[in-house]
């Protein structure tokens, strides 16, 4: 079973903090496997001679081939029911068990992939594959305080491990420790994604023009003006915006969301750097098109109310006051506009 790697979600940004006990014990045991064979067996299909094996001789060792075999076929639910009963057999085994976290982390059970992954780093605590899942683990369930310490001793184990890196300076944004960050990426080599959480540690810092600098060789590293470089620019526009520079954001985020029309955090860049160099209209005309693809984005409607005030249009400004009102209740305040500094007034 091959190790997977951490999803890269590189191009969202948070700058702001932009997964029987009346029976005898035996007989238990042995009423519940009989059943675990029964019923996994009868849901998914296996070749006829791996089914045979398992119901004459219902081992630890053959349980795992039957869920090897469900794992080549892509089919991971199936190999996690098999592997829960070869961890039932022998609960003590760190392989087993990370194979059976691995099964549920490939079906997206993330939750059920925790205890087994949790077993298998315990046991085999220099072993560097059950800490990247467990870390994986908690991250794709948005633990980033469990998933912390996990990144931290992969790179203990395996110092510069590149997705270790870049899986706990996102632990630090999302906890909103900048400092961390600075200090874990400021010698680094700088992917595009740790480009953009260092710009974003310094911005949250106050220090934007290390945030520029940093967005600047990052984007000379990788020059070309497709979509790919988009999410930089957006947040190097916006990153000026912060730093009261609106006529020299409007060019990059003009090009930002030529590159990806579709992409939120160019079109809040965009709006803003419309509304601060006097262009209201066509400030609402972006930020409603980025209102339609997120609508439960609050600064996307703390802007458009802005833009509706500034073109003379109250009574859509107050409606956007009132979404705005909502949605803060609600709490539904996420990416990508963590970007966006939320600390300005609304416009009455």
């Amino acid at each position: 079973m091959e190790l997977l790697r951490i999803s890269d979600s590189g191009s969202r940004f948070h700058l702001l903090r932009l997964f029987r006990l009346t029976l005898p014990a035996q007989l238990a045991f042995l009423v519940a496997l009989l059943l675990c064979s029964h019923q996994a067996l009868a849901a998914c299909a296996a070749p006829s001679a791996l089914e045979a094996s398992v119901h004459a001789h219902p081992t630890a060792g053959r349980w795992e081939k039957l869920g090897d075999w469900f794992d080549s076929q892509n089919d991971f639910g199936c190999a996690a029911r098999a592997l829960q009963s070869a961890v039932t057999l022998d609960p003590t085994s760190a392989h087993l068990n990370y194979f059976l976290g691995l099964a549920f982390f490939k079906s997206g059970d993330y939750t059920d992939a925790i205890p087994p992954f949790q077993h298998a780093a315990a046991e085999l605590s220099l072993a560097i594959q059950p800490h990247f899942m467990l870390a994986s683990s908690y991250m794709s369930l948005d633990q980033w305080k469990d998933a912390e310490p996990q990144w931290r001793t992969v790179l203990k184990l395996d110092p510069g491990n590149p997705a270790a890196v870049q899986g706990l300076s996102h632990c630090f944004i999302q906890l909103g420790d900048s400092s961390a960050d600075i200090q874990l990426l400021q010698n680094a080599t700088l992917t595009q994604p740790l480009a953009a959480d260092l710009a974003t540690a310094y911005t949250s810092s106050g220090h934007y023009n290390k945030a520029l600098a940093t967005l600047k060789a990052a984007l000379q590293r990788h020059p070309a003006a497709g979509p790919a470089n988009a999410p930089l620019r957006a947040m190097m526009a916006w990153v000026l915006l912060m730093d009261k520079q609106p006529a020299a954001a409007l060019p990059i985020a003009q090009q930002a969301d030529t590159a990806a029309p579709t992409l939120p955090v160019a079109q809040i860049s965009l709006g803003r750097a419309l509304l601060e160099t006097g262009h209201p209209q066509s400030s609402v005309r972006v930020l409603k098109t980025a209102a339609k693809q997120e609508p439960n984005i609050l600064e996307i409607h703390t802007l458009l109310a802005h833009a509706y005030a500034a073109a003379g249009r109250s009574a859509d400004a107050q409606h956007q006051q009132q979404l705005c009102a909502s949605l803060a209740k609600s709490g539904l305040k996420d990416d990508p506009a963590s970007i966006m500094d939320t600390q300005a007034p609304l416009a009455q």
